[in-house]
This record gives C-alpha cells, sequence and structure tokens, in this order.
C-alpha cells in the first residue's frame, strides 16, 4: 500500500465518526428540548478509539454546547465499552447562576471545578 493509500486507510474511520458525530447532534438538538436529560444518542458506528477525535472534530465545528457535546461523546465512549456518566453542575448565586457538563473520568479534573454537582446522567444504549 502507497503512503497516500496508507493514510486515506487511517483517516476513512475518523471521517465515518465525525459524520456520525454531525448526525448525532443535529438527531440530539432535535430531541433536547421535549426530552430533556432523557434523550437518547443513536449508536455510531464501529470504529477503532482514535476515530474519537473525528466526534470531537465535528462537535466543535457545529459549536455543541458542553451537555451537547458530553452525551454525544459518552455515547461514542460506551460503544468503545468506556462507561462514563455525564455530571452536570452549577456554580454561582440567584444573580449570576452557571451550569456546566462534562464527563466523568474522560474530561480533566478541572472541568468540574467550582461546580457543586447537581445531577448525573448514567450511559444507556
Amino acid at each position: 500500500m502507497t503512503g497516500r493509500r496508507h493514510r486515506a486507510a487511517r483517516l476513512l474511520p475518523t471521517a465515518r465518526a465525525a459524520g456520525w458525530g454531525l448526525l448525532a447532534l443535529r438527531r440530539l438538538r432535535r430531541e433536547l428540548p421535549s426530552a430533556g436529560l432523557t434523550a437518547r444518542v443513536t449508536a455510531p458506528p464501529a470504529a477503532p478509539r482514535a476515530s474519537a477525535r473525528g466526534v470531537e472534530l465535528a462537535l466543535s465545528l457545529r459549536h455543541a454546547t458542553c451537555l451537547e457535546r458530553s452525551l454525544v461523546m459518552q455515547r461514542w465512549l460506551l460503544a468503545q465499552g468506556r462507561r462514563h456518566d455525564v455530571l452536570v453542575g452549577v456554580a454561582g448565586g440567584a444573580d449570576a447562576l452557571d451550569a456546566h457538563a462534562w464527563i466523568d473520568r474522560y474530561d480533566g479534573a478541572a472541568q468540574g471545578a467550582g461546580y457543586e454537582l447537581l445531577t448525573r446522567v448514567e450511559p444507556r444504549a
């Protein structure tokens, strides 16, 4: 296999993962307003772990919120056999309430710094 073909063969799963990320995000955005945290994310295609960067890139390009990103990535990780809860926390007071979502044991520890845990969303297929 030539260098160009080999590179293309490695990029195909990442591109497929990115495509799934875009589709999953679009569907999630339609479902979140009515289903809230019970919204389900469609199953991803089989792909190597390294393809997660394609999903992350797609979510970044479409400006996914922290909750949208966390729910989509949680479903991706579950398909990879990795169970992680999505954590939702709040900070501030009545005049400046701030909420944030992150993935437990996947995102850096600093993700939840300063937020009081409000709820935990377990992964589901």
